[in-house]
């Protein structure tokens, strides 16, 4: 996925607002959509070792869709999202 488009048919898990962030490591990975701007990726910092690029957010996104800055969402297949 570096440097591309992000699929759109992906199916997502979303945390609220930067949610459980201590469990994630920047990625150099990032993807582009035209309705809401650059994504940055973020590897998951587990204890069988790290994840690669299976969540993302996007930090500043384009003007409209500004209601999604910071909240970070999962694919399912890399990860289950559960409530701490």
């Amino acid at each position: 996925m570096g440097g591309g488009a992000a699929r759109s048919d992906a199916p997502v898990r979303g945390t609220g607002r930067r949610g459980g962030m201590e469990f994630l490591d920047p990625s150099d990975t990032r993807t582009t959509c035209p309705h809401k701007g650059e994504a940055t990726h973020y590897h998951i910092a587990a204890n069988s070792g790290p994840i690669r690029d299976a969540a993302w957010s996007y930090e500043t996104p384009v003007a409209g869709a500004e209601a999604i800055a910071g909240f970070v969402a999962f694919y399912s297949e890399k990860a289950t999202v559960e409530a701490l």
